[in-house]
């Protein structure tokens, strides 16, 4: 009997052992995972499973998707709750996975695809584009108000000052060197740095600073070892928060607390917006 209880009791740590190792946030859930940072809020992309960027336009969270399943690929625009609010075809001509992060720039978001970076509005209308730094494709994209920041799976990360005009190349410098698995990037101001999501099954989250230099890599793990693009999200529900895609099964949006601030007040996004004119 007593070997028998022991055999129950050995075999009732290892199943919450393994429960653990498994452990995310299921949607609809406040939860602190075993990762570096606080998981706020989670919630599935089970519409589309070739989903790759996000992006925040200051009232909804933008993913986009790859054309495998849809023959077109798409932007979907979710609220802070995961709510479907809109979906927009990726128009210019996107096939294959598409646009892989995004950045909006209070006008516009844009989207890295191939060799350049294209812009549409908040309605999904194409806008025109601009050259990147001559890699390809152009996966990770971000801009703090004055330059754009882009990368790539093993390359490094460029910045660039644009200048406005449709069809153009930036002066694109190199300010740090090549990435592992390189994906997403997102600014945080609040911080005044640069937050680098990567797609090479480390779970690692890295931190620069504006000038290139590196402050800390952290990680998703057990939770999430593969990401796709990332964003600052300034939400009305869970304050400023870091927003990831995950690309897991199904693709998740996942939403970060990594000390930007606890909570966004309803006037703050239009005095960041106001940044970036």
């Amino acid at each position: 009997m007593r070997t028998a209880l022991c055999i129950v009791f050995v075999f009732a740590l290892a199943m919450a052992s393994f429960a653990g190792t498994n452990d995310y946030a299921s949607p609809g859930t406040s939860h602190a995972t075993d990762g570096d940072f606080p998981l706020l809020y989670s919630f599935p992309l089970e519409g589309d499973a070739h989903c790759v960027g996000l992006g925040f336009d200051g009232n909804y969270i933008w993913v986009s998707a790859g054309d495998y399943t849809t023959g077109i690929c798409q932007f979907y625009l979710y609220d802070d709750m995961g709510n479907l609010m809109f979906t927009f075809p990726q128009l210019a001509g996107a096939t294959g996975w598409g646009h892989r992060d995004m950045c909006f720039d209070g006008t516009y978001m844009f989207g890295s695809y191939s060799t350049e970076i294209h812009a549409f509005d908040t309605m999904g209308n194409y806008a025109g584009f601009f050259n990147g730094p001559g890699i390809s494709p152009c996966r990770a994209l971000a801009y703090d108000g004055t330059y754009f920041y882009t990368s790539g799976f093993s390359e490094p990360i460029w910045r660039g000052q644009w200048d406005g005009v449709w069809g153009s190349t930036p002066a694109w410098v190199q300010i740090a060197p090549a990435i592992s698995g390189c994906y997403g990037m997102a600014y945080d101001w609040y911080n005044s740095c640069l937050w680098v999501s990567t797609a090479d099954y480390s779970g690692d989250i890295l931190q620069f600073a504006l000038d290139g230099s590196p402050l800390g890599t952290y990680t998703t793990l057990p939770e999430y070892d593969i990401m796709g693009g990332c964003s600052m999200a300034a939400t009305g529900s869970w304050g400023m928060v870091y927003a990831v895609l995950m690309q897991f099964d199904p693709d998740t949006v996942v939403l970060y607390d990594v000390g930007s601030s606890t909570a966004v007040e309803p006037t703050s996004w239009s005095a960041i917006k106001a940044m970036y004119q």
